[in-house]
């Protein structure tokens, strides 16, 4: 809502005349569904059941985190999927991808539209999508997780 009401219309406005649409995918409340509908290049999607498909029709993952706490999943499903992804500072948090290779950090109107121009460089916007799902492949899955629960554990047990 924050995203939609606040960067998008800015986003459009300031982007020598491309127009971008922006989907929302996930659950979402009656109200909010309703007051978002309202606006102009916005699609609301709410809940779906295979991300990897939704994310077919989307070329930026955009995750304008702004309250909460802990590694946000949307934002590594996200870059697991190639989408070079947008998030924000407190979004960020806990997921220690490079800034500028693996993932890129907006919190206003201006650092979205210089992200997005960002990614309008396909060379850019490939090494990006790369990056972001190598890292997601190599810091996130399971037997990397596990192998350090394994080896905390072994620390504490003096094995």
């Amino acid at each position: 809502k924050w995203f939609v009401k606040n960067i998008l219309p800015s986003i459009n406005k300031n982007n020598n005349g491309k127009k971008y649409i922006f989907h929302i995918l996930g659950k979402i409340n009656k109200s909010d569904k309703l007051y978002l509908q309202g606006f102009e290049n916005v699609v609301v999607s709410g809940s779906v059941t295979n991300m990897a498909d939704a994310a077919k029709i989307g070329h930026i993952g955009i995750c304008p985190v702004r309250f909460g706490a802990g590694v946000q999943n949307k934002i590594l499903e996200y870059m697991a999927l190639g989408l070079p992804t947008i998030t924000s500072r407190m979004g960020y948090e806990g997921i220690e991808a490079n800034i500028g290779e693996e993932i890129l950090i907006a919190d206003n109107s201006d650092e979205y539209l210089k992200s997005l121009e960002t990614l309008s460089e396909n060379s850019v916007y490939q090494m990006i999508a790369k990056n972001a799902r190598n890292f997601v492949a190599e810091k996130f899955n399971w037997s990397t997780r596990l192998s350090v629960l394994v080896k905390n554990i072994e620390r504490l047990t003096g094995k």
